[in-house]
């Protein structure tokens, strides 16, 4: 049985031990926070120089190429209905261009179903090929 003096050395002892853990606790936690913060700091400061970077590259491109490319069919306002914009031309040449693109896609589209399609016959011929030499 414990007596009254080494009870109460005990639940001292264990209270300095706890104590000193909370410190611990308490330093890892300012160190974390420091990092974090850091941390923070760094990220602002990549985002502030990849938005100047991505300004100076769209400062060059517009000085390279400046309101509207020429003999090219801006498709994407005219697919998704933005014909207030300015890029779009309404015009006999622009209209051209629209269906010869389309066009050039659906050749495309159609080489590509006559592939597949051919590429299923020879695995369907190979299969029955394979069927008969084995019986």
């Amino acid at each position: 049985m414990l007596t009254e003096e080494a009870y109460f050395r005990f639940i001292i002892k264990q209270q300095k031990m706890l104590t000193d853990e909370i410190k611990e606790a308490i330093k890892e936690q300012t160190r974390l926070s420091k990092i974090a913060h850091e941390m923070q700091d760094i990220r602002d400061t990549l985002e502030e120089k990849s938005k100047n970077l991505i300004v100076l590259g769209f400062s060059k491109l517009k000085e390279k190429y400046p309101d509207k490319i020429e003999n090219v069919c801006f498709r994407n306002g005219i697919v998704h209905g933005d014909y207030s914009e300015d890029a779009i031309d309404t015009n006999a040449v622009e209209v051209g261009k629209l269906f010869l693109l389309w066009l050039n896609l659906r050749l495309l589209a159609d080489s590509l179903s006559i592939l597949e399609d051919g590429y299923n016959s020879v695995l369907s011929y190979l299969t029955g090929w394979a069927i008969d030499q084995e019986s």
